[in-house]
This record gives C-alpha cells, structure tokens and sequence, in this order.
C-alpha cells in the first residue's frame, strides 16, 4: 500500500528507510534518503520494522509479540536480494490463519502459544537469492498477544510465524 516501508541495508553498514512513493501494475517504487557516496548494499526487508541487525551476511528479522487486532493486516516479514535497482521478496515465514466466530462479550485479548516452538522474537536469514529462515528451539518467547476492542463480535486474522513444525497451538481469550 502507499503507506508501505522497507528497510535497506547500505554500503555504509547501516539501516534506511525507504518509503513507497508508487505503486503501478502490481509494482511499487520505494524512495530514500542515503549520505553521500551511499548505496544500497544488497538486501531489503518489508516491513522495515521487521529488521533487526544486519551484517551483509546475516539479517535478524524480529517477530513480535504483540499485535493490535486489523483483519487481513498482518503480514509476515518478507527480505529481497538487491539486484540492480530491483527487488524480488520472498515471504521468511508462514501464515497462522485464525477465525473466531464468536468472542466472550469480556474478551480484551487472544493469546496464541506454540509450547514447542519459539514463535516471537529474533531469528537469522542467510543474504542469498534463495534466502531462508532459521529458526531456533528455545525455552521462551512462545506467546503472541493479540489485544482487540472489547465487544467485537468476531475475529478474523492472520499472525505471521516462523518456518517449521507446529505439533501444538492454543488460542486462548483472556478478558483483563
């Protein structure tokens, strides 16, 4: 959308913003400010909240914990190899598809665990064409909180989550 921003990681090691400026015949155009002499290095992320660390190497894409609830606005993290100006990206992760069709009337939040896999956090991506997702097992971050108006009748969303196997999830409603 227009109000779209990626993250590029530049020939001075450093992380810019770029923002969409147009989008035309399902491609966008991002613009940015760099120093002078700068370039971009060889790596984009979307969305540019996303990128943690990079080393030109490795990226750090970090998945939240948190989410205020926005049907359909979720999106998981995507990078794109830079290429002579274009970039192609590749989704890092999947989609958790919820749909609620009722929610208790004190319902203020949805939390969703995963008690056998890291879910939220930070997790490394190899800067190659084929980029991939590594993830680790951990002893924490297994939670996402969705936080919603109280009194909404249903829920319908989608939570990005990281590459892998998935034996268990529960969802729960917490009303405080």
């Amino acid at each position: 959308s227009g109000s779209d921003k990626i993250a590029v990681y530049t020939s001075e090691s450093a992380i810019k913003t770029f923002d969409c400026v147009m989008i035309e015949g399902g491609m966008a155009t991002f613009s940015g400010l760099l120093d002078f002499g700068e370039e971009p290095r060889n790596v984009a992320v979307y969305p540019e909240s996303a990128l943690n660390a990079c080393d030109g190497e490795n990226v750090t894409i970090e998945y939240p914990s948190e989410y205020s609830y926005a049907q359909d606005a979720m999106q998981a993290p995507m990078a794109a190899v830079i290429k002579e100006g274009t970039l192609n990206f590749k989704q890092l992760g999947g989609m958790l598809h919820i749909e609620c069709a009722t929610v208790p009337s004190a319902a203020v939040a949805l939390y969703i665990e995963a008690p056998e896999r890291k879910i939220t956090g930070s997790f490394s991506v190899q800067v190659t064409d084929n980029m991939s997702l590594h993830t680790t097992q951990t002893e924490n971050e297994k939670i996402v909180n969705v936080t919603f108006p109280s009194g909404i009748p249903a829920l319908d969303f989608n939570i990005p989550v990281p590459v892998g196997d998935y034996p268990v999830i529960n969802a729960r409603f917490v009303d405080s």
